[in-house]
């Protein structure tokens, strides 16, 4: 599955903290074109709200950033930091029509079940590096792999659980999908355009990097 989904001629960026491949560089376009498409949705929203004219774009382009940090993340916190820096960006893009009612409680339902399924995934990820000493995606393949008490210990499974937990949450799937019809029906229509294009394409696409190299071994046992 490492090699179907994302094809082994990657190479390692920035200390191995990042990887560059063929399927990274294609899910970063499909990003940046799904990006710039909710950008060009907006212009009729941005002008509706010309008082915070700047922010609008320039919290955009600083998710979009951290998205793509997310997409090509190859270790388990750089993973964390990415997710937890495009998902503040989200809160203030819920945020951006403040003046409604709506809105305000969008932002405030995102953030804190935003941070609760954060600190699952923080959770899980602690675990494992606290139990493997690596955070590495590689590094963990090769020791799941190869070592069989790894793929039978309780603590590893609760962190897997943990952080398919958070993942869930951020893909708005079954059961951490409650939360988004009220987010989405709160937020301005171009930002749950947001929600609904790069955000879900860059989150489904860290989760199978995530489970289909690091954590493969152990998912399978």
């Amino acid at each position: 599955m490492y090699q179907f989904v994302f094809d082994s001629e990657s190479a390692n960026v920035l200390g191995g903290y990042f990887a560059s491949s063929r399927t990274i560089t294609l899910l970063k376009l499909m990003t940046l074109i799904s990006a710039l498409f909710v950008l060009d949705a907006s212009e009729i929203f941005m002008r509706q709200h010309s008082r915070h004219l700047l922010e609008y774009p320039i919290m955009v382009a600083l998710t979009t950033f951290f998205m793509l940090l997310l997409v090509s993340a190859n270790h388990i916190m750089s993973t964390f930091l990415s997710l937890v820096g495009f998902s503040l960006g989200l809160y203030v893009l819920i945020l951006y029509d403040a003046n409604r009612r709506p809105s305000r409680e969008a932002g405030l339902k995102y953030y804190y079940l935003s941070t609760l399924s954060s600190g699952f995934i923080l959770y899980g990820i602690l675990l494992i590096y606290t139990l493997t000493g690596t955070g590495n995606y590689d590094e963990l393949f090769l020791l799941f792999n190869t070592k069989v008490h790894f793929q039978e210990n309780l603590l590893l499974r609760t962190a897997l659980l943990l952080i398919l937990a958070g993942f869930f949450f951020k893909l708005s799937a079954f059961p951490g999908h409650l939360w988004a019809a009220d987010v989405y029906e709160g937020s301005p229509a171009p930002v749950t355009a947001f929600f609904m294009l790069p955000v879900k394409i860059v989150v489904l696409g860290a989760f199978i990097r995530l489970f289909s190299v690091a954590l493969a071994p152990l998912a399978a046992s």
